[in-house]
């Protein structure tokens, strides 16, 4: 453990593994400096997670906080080892195959239905992106993000303009203002999200 400790890595899986050991191992002053720098590769914003825990008056020590931001480590971290055991599996086979395997694994995560009445009027139009690209499950939505060709890249940057996002952005905020999130509102965060991770 000391010298895990030691190896500041920039890795996410590492960190975020790591993270839950040391949670599980009871060291919250330790998982503390992980889950700032965890935070900071996620691009997560701790103080505003902290104000939101507030105001429902929970608190805001750093257990509450990663279940909150990263829920469920072992099972994430379970979930990803079953992908790069699937990518070790599928290599060397038929491309065309491993392809229709990679996009059947990718659909079981999409959402089957979005109800256009609970997005905002002028988003309306975005709803097939979103169903596209909104895919709630991490390492479903990084085989979706790593596949992405030039092309499809490009064209969701165009879709997704500044505005756009600032946009959806303003109603997400709207919306989990107190009340359960949509399936709706969270395929549009999950968009988002994989926009930020093909920037990266």
């Amino acid at each position: 453990m000391r010298s895990a400790l030691r190896f500041d890595a920039d890795n996410r899986v590492y960190v975020r593994f790591l993270l839950t050991i040391l949670l599980v191992q009871g060291k919250d002053t330790t998982a503390s400096r992980w889950l700032r720098k965890l935070a900071d590769l996620e691009g997560v914003d701790l103080s505003n997670v902290k104000t939101a825990l507030r105001k429902v008056n929970f608190p805001t020590d750093t257990s509450t906080l990663v279940l909150n931001v990263f829920p469920n480590g072992v099972g994430w971290f379970e979930s990803y080892l079953s992908d790069e055991v699937a990518q070790i599996q599928l290599r060397g086979r038929d491309k065309s195959a491993v392809d229709s395997e990679l996009e059947q694994e990718i659909d079981r995560f999409r959402p089957e239905k979005i109800d256009a009445r609970k997005v905002p009027r002028d988003l309306r139009s975005l709803i097939p992106v979103a169903r596209e690209w909104g895919i709630g499950d991490d390492v479903a939505r990084g085989l979706l993000v790593s596949r992405a060709s030039k092309r499809q890249i490009r064209q969701l940057r165009k879709v997704l303009s500044v505005k756009v996002r600032r946009r959806i952005g303003d109603w997400l905020e709207l919306v989990s203002d107190g009340a359960a999130m949509t399936d709706e509102a969270a395929c549009f965060m999950y968009l988002l999200l994989a926009y930020e991770e093909l920037e990266n």
